[in-house]
């Protein structure tokens, strides 16, 4: 069990995360499956593991501890600070907790043994109730067949599907694209239109004549512009 020799801690990392196997102490169950296998049933039968349970206590234990000792010291400072100095006090307190955290070490990997082996052990004919179904309906080897290709012929339907929802994602987006552009062509043509009525323009046939005198106007105007700018030119170089 590691702990840092700080009393002034608050926080205690844990021992160990839920994928821990059981303690080499534990009783061997003797069941045909691994023993991370085994670990895992045990982590859905209990709804824990065990190693988190005893590490949990081992972390309760130990902040206590480390709360009790810096309450300690504080007192020890108000009280007494004229005649210790806060660094005596602090030097003191580090080594009483370093006695404290060995001797509960030992007592807690004690404790740790007795529950892996008596309390948290369970025995290797439990049978959760979602497994119950294989003892007493068992599979034949060519049940078990059958249902392993089943299961593939899911999955390739399920990879079908995704991948058929896929498709429809990006086909959506290409209409709602194509929807924008279609909503911005459509305004400027509702625009288009109102300018045209606005000038007194009826008809596709005079629609067309507005359009065109429109641009002989636009042409007439650019060439004014030209020849002006030469005679402009014309005149400089004279």
């Amino acid at each position: 069990m590691d702990v840092e020799q700080n009393p002034g801690e608050e926080s205690i990392g844990p021992r160990s995360s839920c994928s821990d196997s059981i303690s080499a102490g534990a009783v061997d169950t003797g069941c045909n499956v691994g023993l991370g296998e085994w670990s895992e049933y045990e982590c859905q039968y209990l709804g824990f593991t065990p190693k988190s349970f005893t590490n949990g206590g081992y972390n309760a234990v130990i902040t206590s501890l480390k709360e009790g000792l810096s309450t300690m010291e504080a007192f020890i400072n108000e009280e007494f600070g004229t005649f210790i100095s806060q660094e005596k006090t602090k030097q003191a307190l580090e080594k009483i907790q370093s006695v404290l955290v060995e001797k509960l070490d030992k007592r807690f990997d004690q404790v740790e043994r007795y529950q892996l082996r008596n309390v948290f052990n369970i025995p290797e004919d439990l049978v959760l109730p979602e497994d119950s179904v294989q003892m007493t309906h068992p599979l034949a080897p060519e049940e078990n067949q059958q249902m392993e290709k089943d299961m593939e012929e899911l999955r390739k339907h399920i990879l079908a599907v995704r991948y058929g929802n896929e498709c429809a994602r990006q086909q959506i987006n290409e209409i709602e694209n194509l929807q924008k552009h279609a909503d911005s062509t459509l305004l400027y043509l509702q625009q288009l239109e109102s300018s045209i009525t606005d000038a007194g323009v009826l008809g596709i046939k005079d629609s067309l004549s507005f359009v065109l005198d429109k641009t002989k106007e636009l042409m007439s105007a650019v060439n004014g512009l030209g020849d002006q700018r030469r005679g402009t030119t014309d005149s400089n170089t004279a």
